[in-house]
């Protein structure tokens, strides 16, 4: 079944022909006032562990506009797609939603977008675009009170990768971790398997608080690659934003340890990229989840 492609160059320029993807102009709610309604209605809840899809919020994890080691310069485009039928009409209106890391992130406003039933889109430099530099988690979120497609196609799904220029030509890309919710509470904890710090690959580690107004301490545990402790450290994460720290304190060999994230108050997701240092090539392992 065939698709009709609606492009969009940036964040900011709307392209003029009919059905794609428009700019319809600053978000109404900040970051903080649109996830706080969620929570308040039970609309935040832990990554759809059951049953994959489609969902009407997106958490884009790793986004960035900022330069690495050894040359690297990373930068994010987002694809998104909605889950209409081909027959469908009307539009599916959207808020996007690019949280700086480090940061506390309730009054950062976002921008409304619109695309059209069994419509997709493609934003470039997502972060760079928003004149931010470092990290940041994007957030997409449907607003089911401006569209006008059929409920059953005011869903989105979501990609994300973030890329650098290879050193030969070309360019590394890493996939993004997507989730529709938190992975990490007091009922639960998640594992990243596979990390590797060493002299030939790195590790960061980052945490997402899903929290609105409350900061967060994730404790960040590191096991060797034979499961031996090695030691943990806390993090101090501000509301609806993402913390990263590497892991040179440790020496994890190949083929890798786990890092494990957990939390006694709050909400959060958490991932780690173990980066090779010679090509700037990542590996991202997000958490997997593990109820207590």
């Amino acid at each position: 079944m065939r698709r009709v492609w609606f492009g969009l160059a940036s964040l900011f320029v709307c392209l003029p022909a009919l059905g794609q993807v428009q700019y319809v102009g600053p978000s109404d709610k900040t970051a903080g006032e649109f996830l706080a309604e969620r929570e308040r209605a039970g609309l935040i809840t832990p990554l759809n562990v059951n049953q994959e899809g489609p969902s009407d919020i997106a958490f884009v994890l790793g986004a960035a506009n900022a330069a690495g080691q050894f040359g690297a310069y990373f930068r994010t485009d987002i694809h998104l797609g909605d889950s209409g039928h081909s027959s469908d009409t009307g539009r599916i209106y959207f808020n996007v939603f690019v949280l700086p890391a480090n940061q506390s992130n309730g009054s950062v406003s976002g921008d409304l977008y619109s695309l059209p039933a069994y419509g997709f889109a493609t934003f470039t430099d997502v972060v760079g675009r928003k004149s931010i530099s470092g990290a940041a988690t994007v957030v997409i979120a449907v607003d089911h009170g401006r569209s006008t497609a059929p409920a059953a196609a005011q869903f989105l799904s979501v990609w994300g990768k973030t890329y650098t220029a290879g050193p030969n030509g070309g360019e590394f890309t890493t996939t993004l971790p997507v989730t529709y919710g938190y992975l990490i509470s007091s009922a639960s904890h998640v594992d990243a398997i596979g990390v590797v710090q060493n002299s030939r690959k790195r590790t960061n580690v980052s945490v997402f608080n899903h929290m609105t107004a409350q900061t967060i301490f994730p404790v960040v545990t590191v096991f060797d690659q034979t499961g031996r402790y090695l030691g943990n450290f806390t993090l101090t994460v501000p509301p609806l934003s993402t913390v990263q720290t590497g892991i040179g304190q440790f020496v994890v060999d190949e083929p890798g340890g786990i890092i494990a994230v957990s939390l006694t108050s709050g909400k959060a997701t958490a991932f780690a990229v173990t980066v090779d240092n010679l090509t700037n090539d990542g590996d991202l392992l997000l958490g997997s989840y593990r109820p207590e």
